[in-house]
């Protein structure tokens, strides 16, 4: 379960990067 969680954090941490990334260059 944590080894999960540890997962699904960096995987919403990546895409929040990459959506801050799309607008950056869209913006």
């Amino acid at each position: 379960m944590d080894v999960k969680k540890r997962f699904s954090e960096e995987q919403i941490i990546g895409f929040l990067r990459e959506a801050e990334t799309g607008v950056a260059i869209k913006d």
